[in-house]
């Protein structure tokens, strides 16, 4: 008698624990457990970093948005064509695809209405007028990475050779729009 009752009381345990192992496994897939990323494919890639490869050697290119940094531009007085006059502005946008530390291409607008020259008033003047700047505020570059670019001045477009520096997020664009 003892034995069968030992019989029934073990084979309802095992029941149990198997019974509670069951339970166990549906909660942890079902409530515990998080979603597995999705799979990895060329559409889900993200597109703001690209690696290139070229034989053994690979770079990582990446966007870099700015609305803020500097640039600086020479242009020719317009009452003595052989002085150059250095004008600086802080109000620059855009975005310049960054290769290895060295910007590729890119479009930079700069807004030369609130430029400063870096000599005397006199100077400001002159290069605004030079630039137009009352007519056209904004000089769009367009950068190809190789030094030089394009550059909407005064309405007009013109090959200029452009220089842009990127340090962490500070961006620097010097040209001379003479």
């Amino acid at each position: 008698m003892r034995l069968g009752r030992l019989l029934k009381f073990g084979l309802i345990g095992i029941v149990a624990l198997l019974a509670l192992s069951w339970v166990g496994i549906w909660v942890y897939i079902n409530v515990l457990k998080e979603d597995p990323p999705p799979p990895l494919s060329f559409d889900t890639l993200d597109a703001a970093t690209t690696t290139l490869s070229a034989g053994a050697a690979a770079s990582t290119c990446s966007p870099l948005t700015f609305e803020n940094g500097r640039a600086v531009f020479t242009v020719a007085d317009p009452g003595d064509a052989a002085k150059k006059i250095a004008i600086a502005s802080e109000a620059i946008s855009g975005t310049v695809s960054v290769c290895n530390g060295t910007v590729q291409s890119g479009t930079v607008d700069v807004d030369v209405s609130s430029a400063v020259a870096e000599g005397d008033d006199s100077d400001t003047a002159a290069a605004l007028e030079a630039l137009q700047a009352a007519e056209f505020p904004v000089v769009s570059l367009t950068i190809d990475g190789a030094g030089s670019g394009a550059a909407v001045v005064a309405g007009e477009e013109r090959q200029v050779p452009v220089e842009v520096t990127v340090d962490g997020s500070s961006v620097t664009v010097t040209s001379d729009l003479s």
